[in-house]
Parts: C-alpha cells; sequence; structure tokens
C-alpha cells in the first residue's frame, strides 16, 4: 500500500514527515504487523508484503499527537 500521511494544520492539511507508518494483515485467525517505516519528506510511504494473502485484509495505521488513526481496509486485490 502507498499513500500520504497528512495533518490538520490552520484550516487545511500538510504533510507529516517522519512519521511512522505500519501495515497491519489481519485474517480470520491472526493479524499483525507486516511492514513499517517513516514518511519521507513529502509524507508519503509504500509498504507492502513478499506474499500477499489473498483471503486478508490489509491496512495502514499512524499515530499522531497520540492518536491512532487506521486506514480503511483493503483486499490483496485491490492494494497497488
Amino acid at each position: 500500500m502507498r499513500g500520504v500521511v497528512r495533518a490538520a494544520s490552520a484550516g487545511d492539511t500538510v504533510p507529516l514527515a517522519g512519521a511512522w507508518v505500519v501495515l497491519h494483515e489481519v485474517t480470520m485467525s491472526a493479524g499483525g504487523a507486516r511492514d513499517s517505516m517513516r514518511t519521507d519528506t513529502r509524507g508519503r510511504f509504500d509498504l507492502g508484503v513478499a506474499r500477499a494473502d489473498t483471503t486478508a485484509i490489509y491496512m495502514v495505521s499512524t499515530t499522531y499527537l497520540g492518536i491512532t488513526y487506521f486506514s480503511e481496509a483493503v483486499t490483496h486485490a485491490m492494494r497497488r
């Protein structure tokens, strides 16, 4: 999954550089982190798994000001 982390600032949003982003994989029997990285200076990230589980859902999380935010869940077919 790739994307941009943005934070609210003065009624607008700005890219959040250096945010820790985690890719989560969730199946019927288990779940956990599969990849992680810090965003670049433009708030961008690009995370993936070597072998995606076609029955799993994937989501990305990041924490900002003590609150953890999650992306919408996507399936293997929807990623990239």
